[in-house]
């Protein structure tokens, strides 16, 4: 039934405890084989558990995809990456409060991703550019620099851009 043990309180009634309850007077009396409505301060009686305002269910929504855990991974850095909520991805996978993850366990995720946590790529190439100090910015050099991104690790993002100069010439 996953009801719970309570005390009688001194002055408290069968209808009071079904009022609060949220149950009817003989439906608690009937739960605990009660052959009276009087009670006895300090008698244990069952009472069902505490109703929360809204059953929070778990699942993940219809349009989700498929994650495995990968080593490094935690339920902070995915939620970053999915621009959602610890909390949501806990429920979308029937979590509870738990945030312990296991490589290779399956999570489901939103199908979109900010900053997705990637597989290890070798050799991703990213090409260089030097400043010419002509009114052209930059000219890219045909000598790639390869960049290995390991998993659990973010999308690298240049955080300093090369402005073009202009040089003054004279005539």
């Amino acid at each position: 039934m996953g009801w719970l043990a309570y005390f009688v309180q001194p002055g408290e009634t069968l209808d009071s405890i079904a009022a609060r309850d949220r149950i009817s007077s003989a439906e608690l009396q009937n739960a605990n084989c009660l052959f009276t409505t009087e009670l006895i301060p300090g008698v244990v009686v069952f009472v069902p558990p505490m109703r929360t305002q809204t059953p929070l269910l778990c699942g993940a929504p219809y349009s989700w995809i498929v994650y495995y855990v990968q080593p490094g991974d935690t339920l902070y850095r995915l939620g970053m990456a999915y621009g959602i909520t610890v909390a949501e991805l806990q429920r979308a996978n029937c979590m509870g409060t738990s945030t312990l993850l296991h490589t290779g366990q399956m999570l489901h995720v939103p199908p979109w991703a900010l900053l997705a946590p990637l597989q290890t790529v070798p050799n991703v190439v990213i090409p260089t550019c030097t400043l010419t100090g002509t009114l052209v910015p930059c000219s890219c050099s045909d000598t790639p620099t390869e960049l290995p991104i390991n998993t659990a690790t973010e999308i690298p993002i240049a955080t300093e851009v090369p402005t073009a100069t202009q040089v003054p010439t004279t005539p």
